[in-house]
């Protein structure tokens, strides 16, 4: 299913964000929707197959699905499609944001920056801490845990790939409120690259989880093949409806006062999250080690691309917002201009 043109242009832009930000790596998603088609799997740096010897082993892994990492900001979506879908909230239902500082089971959780009321559709496009924290209590841990496990994480989505890995999140049974607001924000739990793509194509497609696949069909002797039955694992994990109301709140991310503004493609409508995780570094989460990502699709009206890019502990430009939705933006429109979108 890899297109070489939408491989390349995907290997380029992220070797250039890589490169310029003084990243460790970068992990690069191209998918259709609607059939889960991986269409671009890029990961930076690059190294010659031919001659893998002279590189290190580190580079020699996919990262796209071996590696799992904690995705922050872009999977709040998922507590909210998991609340909306079970009629506990609506998107202008308000919450106090605690003017950016909230004491909860003896810890703080911090926003970026100080809000005070907030609808659900602002708690996505200002990525408030908080908010989505207090949208996972309503949610409860059950239902959390279902709506976490239908979307496709914590379990290998079945890729035809080898040293794919599962992630994983902790199981609900006396979980520590702590690490429930955590997990709504995308810390203490661990995703892969891939799970990610497919759950945002969940929400494209208008609520079906996907099979991830790189395999169309198998070519044998005298010409003959035989297509590959790739498509038959087919979930409905939301509704239509919800997945609408998600769409909204994500195009707002991308608009102006929004954290992924950086993230709009010239003449297309674009919904997406960032995501900036901290990672654990010497027993503790660290704020200089950092994780940037950004995870959407386009066009909004009839989604083309999923597309997820991640960057690995940038030493400038750190949040997603500044080098992820950047690198979006343009691998998108060369896909889009490439693959004759108007």
């Amino acid at each position: 299913t890899i297109d070489k043109t939408i491989q390349y242009r995907a290997e380029k832009e992220l070797q250039a964000t890589v490169e310029a930000t003084g990243a460790k790596n970068g992990i690069a998603i191209v998918m259709d929707p609607w059939k889960g088609d991986v269409l671009a799997m890029a990961v930076a740096p690059l190294f010659d197959p031919n001659r893998y010897r002279e590189y290190g082993r580190e580079v020699w892994r996919n990262r796209a699905v071996a590696d799992v990492l904690e995705p922050g900001s872009t999977f709040k979506i998922f507590v909210v499609a998991a609340a909306l879908e079970e009629n506990i909230i609506t998107p202008e239902d308000i919450f106090f944001c605690e003017n950016g500082k909230y004491r909860v089971a003896g810890g703080i959780i911090n926003d970026v920056h100080p809000y005070g009321w907030l609808n659900v559709s602002h708690i996505i496009k200002y990525s408030s801490n908080i908010g989505v924290s207090k949208i996972s209590k309503h949610l409860g841990m059950p239902s959390f845990y279902q709506y976490i496990r239908r979307f496709g994480f914590a379990r290998e989505t079945g890729i035809q790939l080898p040293g794919e890995a599962a992630g994983s999140v902790p199981l609900p049974v006396r979980l520590p409120e702590h690490t429930r607001n955590a997990i709504a924000f995308g810390h203490s739990i661990s995703v892969t690259p891939l799970q990610l793509a497919q759950a945002y194509s969940a929400i494209a497609n208008g609520g079906v989880m996907m099979q991830p696949n790189v395999i169309k069909k198998i070519s044998g002797s005298a010409n003959s093949h035989s297509t590959y039955n790739a498509y038959a694992a087919e979930e409905r994990v939301i509704n239509p409806a919800t997945a609408r109301l998600l769409t909204d709140m994500l195009q707002e991310v991308v608009s102006i006062g929004g954290t992924g503004v950086r993230a709009a493609v010239p003449g297309f409508d674009v919904a997406g999250k960032t995501g900036t995780a901290r990672k654990i570094h010497n027993g503790t989460y660290s704020n200089k080690h950092l994780v940037a990502s950004f995870a959407g699709f386009c066009p909004v009206d009839d989604p083309r691309i999923t597309v997820v890019v991640i960057i690995d502990e940038p030493k400038t430009m750190s949040y997603g917002g500044q080098s992820a939705a950047p690198t979006f933006s343009r691998i998108s429109q060369q896909v889009l201009n490439y693959m004759n979108v108007a």
